[in-house]
C-alpha cells in the first residue's frame, strides 16, 4: 500500500501548559507525527496526546542555538476524525512554543518509526538531514526550524507547512530507495537550523488469494457402448 499525505498544521502559543488544538485525520492505516519547537530555560516536561493516547518520543535536536530545542513524536493508528492534539509541560514560553503535526495514510502498524535522525547548523544556508531507510517504499518525513527566514526545499523534499516563523513540516512526497536518504531545506542568508527526520514503512498491500480452485475436473467422456450387435442376416 502506498503512504499519502492526510492532514498537517501548526500554530504557536506563548501561553502556561497545556496548549491544544483540534486535527482531523482520515483515511486507512494512519500515522500522526508532531514535532515541538521549545526554548528549554523556559519549558519542561513536554509530552503530547492525540484524543487522550500518548504520542512516543522517536528523536530530537538540543540547543541549536539560545537552548531552542526540538523534539518528535509520533502515534500509529491515531483516532479517526477531529480530535484534541494536546501539549502538556511546565512553564510559561514566553518566546514561543511551536507546535507542528502531520498525519499519513498506508502506514506499516507497527515498528514505526523505520529510522530517523537529527542534524543541526550554525551560520550556514542549508541543512541536510540523513538517516538509513531499512524497509522498502518508504517516505521521508521531518521537522525543520531556522532563525533567518523564510525556507525552500531542497532536492528530494517536499515543505507541506511554515506557517510559523520559517518553521514547519517536509517530507519526500513520494516513496524512497532503502540506504542513506535525505531531506534538505535552505535559506537565503546564514542562519542557525535544526531538523528531525524519520523514515515511514508503508503498510503491505492487499494480498492476493490464490485463484478459487479450477472448476470441477472434467471428467472424462461417457464411455462410448459399442454398437448394438448385428443380428445374423435371416437363414
Amino acid at each position: 500500500m502506498a503512504i499519502a499525505v492526510d492532514e498537517n498544521t501548526a500554530w504557536q502559543t506563548t501561553s502556561a501548559g497545556p496548549s491544544a488544538n483540534n486535527f482531523t485525520t482520515a483515511g486507512s492505516n494512519r500515522i500522526l507525527i508532531v514535532g515541538v519547537r521549545l526554548r528549554s530555560t523556559e519549558v519542561s516536561g513536554v509530552s503530547v496526546t492525540f484524543d487522550g493516547a500518548a504520542m512516543t518520543e522517536f528523536n530530537s535536536v538540543i540547543n541549536v542555538f539560545s537552548n531552542v530545542d526540538l523534539r518528535a513524536f509520533y502515534l500509529i493508528n491515531p483516532a479517526l476524525g477531529t480530535k484534541s492534539l494536546s501539549v502538556s509541560y511546565t512553564g510559561t514560553p514566553s518566546s514561543a512554543l511551536l507546535v507542528y503535526a502531520a498525519s499519513y495514510t498506508g502506514a506499516l502498524q507497527s515498528g514505526q518509526p523505520d529510522s530517523s535522525a537529527n542534524n543541526k547548523n550554525t551560520a550556514s544556508t542549508s541543512l541536510t538531514t540523513t538517516t538509513t531507510v531499512v524497509a522498502s517504499n518508504c517516505w521521508l518525513v521531518g521537522f525543520f526550524f531556522q532563525d533567518y527566514g523564510t525556507v525552500s526545499a531542497g532536492a528530494g523534499t517536499t515543505i507541506r507547512d511554515q506557517t510559523i516563523d520559517g518553521s514547519g513540516v517536509m517530507d519526500s512526497n513520494g516513496a524512497v530507495s532503502t540506504g542513506s536518504q535525505s531531506l534538505i531545506f535552505t535559506v537565503a542568508g546564514s542562519a542557525s537550523m535544526g531538523a528531525v527526520i524519520a523514515s515511514i514503512a508503508a503498510a503491505p498491500g492487499p494480498s492476493l488469494s490464490p485463484s478459487s480452485s479450477s472448476s470441477a475436473s472434467l471428467s472424462p467422456s461417457a464411455s462410448l457402448s459399442p454398437s448394438a450387435s448385428l443380428s445374423p442376416s435371416g437363414a
